[in-house]
């Protein structure tokens, strides 16, 4: 899901989830479990690689093959747990994703915007800063406020 909301071509998600599971088995002695759980630290890897396909595809456009790709629309808060089999494991994402609606909700919108642009929309500081017609200064401190708001509320996920 966080790389097809980045990127929503289908066969290219694909692709760059396969290398991450590749990259998360090259690299599995770096995960350090005191820094956050191992679908933290693949969510992440998920998300680089994804925004550098972007980044990548934006330099170097390529043709798409329209039968298999089409675009997904997704709603960036549409947050549905994905990867745990177990019911107790479903059940605590669903509540680490209610908590994190309720925080994005009570976040004042200018936050809200940045955040949603930078890590559902995958869009660097410098893109948001441009969509928003904002100083790239400014989008960097609401998306710190936003960051330091968020993290009481969230600490326990």
């Amino acid at each position: 899901r966080i790389v097809l909301r980045i990127n929503s071509h289908q066969a290219e998600a694909e692709e760059i989830l396969q290398e991450v599971f590749v990259s998360a088995w090259q690299r599995s002695q770096q995960y350090d479990g005191q820094r956050g759980s191992v679908m933290a630290w693949l969510g992440t890897m998920a998300h680089h690689k994804a925004v550098s396909s972007l980044r990548y595809r934006s330099r170097r456009p390529q043709a798409h093959d329209a039968g298999g790709s089409a675009d997904i629309p997704i709603d960036p808060y549409a947050m549905i747990p994905c990867g745990a089999s177990q019911p107790m494991d479903i059940l605590a994402q669903g509540r680490a994703a209610q908590a994190v609606h309720a925080v994005l909700d009570a976040l004042p919108d200018a936050q809200r915007a940045c955040l949603v642009l930078a890590f559902f929309d995958g869009l660097t500081h410098s893109e948001i800063a441009q969509q928003l017609g904002k100083p790239l200064g400014t989008v960097k401190s609401q998306l710190r406020r936003a960051m330091l708001l968020m993290r009481p509320d969230l600490a326990g996920h």
